[in-house]
């Protein structure tokens, strides 16, 4: 996989990874470069992985402070809301990333600062 590409269009590519109707996918990244992805799917007894939780399992922990994660995500081929769940948002404060990137349905990326 080519990593060089832009954060963003890797979470996008990375969607097509996923095995569940919502295709989700992470991008972890800091200011050497992305280190990190991972995309939802689903498992055992109906139990799924988060795209967020995918992509920090893989992740080196000592990059994890003060990193970007960037998500995307599609349902029928369209862009949906891709903002972090309700599971995922504290999980991502507990790793000490400090921005979140998501995509809206029209395309637009939104940013949060931690």
């Amino acid at each position: 996989m080519n990593t060089r590409i832009d954060r963003r269009q890797l979470a996008i590519d990375l969607c097509t990874r996923s095995t569940c109707f919502v295709k989700m996918a992470s991008v972890i990244s800091d200011q050497i470069g992305i280190f990190a992805w991972g995309w939802n799917a689903m498992g055992p007894y109906g139990l799924g992985t988060h795209a967020e939780d995918h992509a920090i399992s893989r992740a080196n922990r000592k990059r994890l402070s003060g990193s970007t994660i960037t998500e995307a995500g599609f349902r029928r081929g369209r862009y949906i809301l891709s903002r972090p769940c309700v599971r995922c948002y504290p999980l991502i404060v507990r790793m000490k990333i400090k921005t979140i990137e998501y995509i809206h349905p029209n395309g637009v990326w939104s940013v949060i600062k931690l």
